[in-house]
């Protein structure tokens, strides 16, 4: 069963450094000639850490 409530905003700044961000791909969508096509590219996104966090 899924449970759900509303949060504070206390609650989103005390837990916001929990959320995991990061990324992986192999690929990347381009929009080309009027179609969606891909191409390879290897890329990443790290988590993010507090001080990363404070900078946006």
């Amino acid at each position: 069963m899924i449970t759900y409530r509303e949060i504070t905003i206390d609650e989103i700044y005390q837990h916001i450094l929990e959320v995991d961000v990061s990324e992986h791909g192999e690929l990347i969508y381009l929009w080309q000639d009027g179609k969606l096509v891909t191409k390879p590219l290897v890329w990443d996104r790290p988590p993010r850490t507090a001080e990363t966090w404070q900078e946006n």
